[in-house]
């Protein structure tokens, strides 16, 4: 399972990736609280060719603005 943890801001989020080894696949990437910027964020998740199934995401949950973010992975 890999494991993904994301900082929620009020304008920009950062995520940190880590491969089932614990291994870093992305440190510390940063987008918009946009539709732009999620949807930036999914293809950069999808191009680690990784499963949605076998990715373990945790993050805070800040204000409403975890809330676009959520409504998208799931």
């Amino acid at each position: 399972m890999w494991t993904l943890g994301i900082d929620i801001a009020k304008r920009r989020h950062n995520a940190t990736l880590l491969d089932a080894e614990g291994k870093v696949v992305f440190r510390n990437f940063s987008f918009a609280h946009s539709h732009q910027g999620v949807n930036g964020f999914a293809a950069k998740l999808a191009a680690t060719g990784q499963s949605p199934a076998g990715i373990l995401i945790g993050m805070e949950a800040t204000g409403h603005y975890w809330m676009v973010l959520f409504q998208h992975l799931t």
